[in-house]
């Protein structure tokens, strides 16, 4: 199963939609929320399902879930954005709410900063953003394959060029 996993889009789809367009197919949109309907569009625009959460910056209210758990090919995943777990502070908020709802992979957002890394028995996996990077001059996105239980996590970078 292969997961195209944006977060922190902030209305800015432009590349976002290039990757998509120029990309071989995948399952499943995840998007870490601020914005929460970029995902829904670019999934949409893109003939794939989605899942979406709400970040900090949804705050009119419309609509989406704050967090969602699921299961996709023998991994089970917690979506957040990330803000209410606090980590920008440090990860272990996050990490014993993976914990709790037995998540082997986290996805989420708010920093803008790329983390793809295995952490306490959870494996932390933040795209940071495409359209407002705050590390690097190239805007991040992420490409997640999983298989029985396997997870196969990658940063991607793409410039405005």
């Amino acid at each position: 199963m292969k997961l195209w996993v944006f977060s922190d889009t902030h209305r800015n789809l432009s590349l976002a939609r290039r990757v998509l367009l120029d990309a071989q197919p995948g399952d499943l949109l995840v998007h870490g929320g601020d914005y929460y309907g970029d995902g829904i569009t670019l999934a949409a625009e893109a003939g794939l399902k989605v899942v979406a959460v709400r970040g900090n910056c949804d705050w009119w209210g419309g609509g989406g879930p704050e967090e969602e758990v699921w299961e996709a090919a023998g991994v089970r995943i917690l979506l957040t954005h990330g803000h209410q777990q606090r980590v920008k502070e440090g990860w272990e908020q996050l990490r014993h709410r993976a914990l709790q709802v037995r998540a082997g992979l986290v996805i989420f957002g708010h920093t803008h900063i790329p983390l793809n890394q295995p952490e306490g028995g959870v494996h932390l996996f933040n795209p940071g953003s495409i359209s407002r990077q705050r590390a690097g001059k190239c805007g991040t996105y992420g490409v997640i394959f999983l298989q029985s239980g396997y997870i196969d996590a990658h940063i991607m970078q793409v410039s405005e060029q």
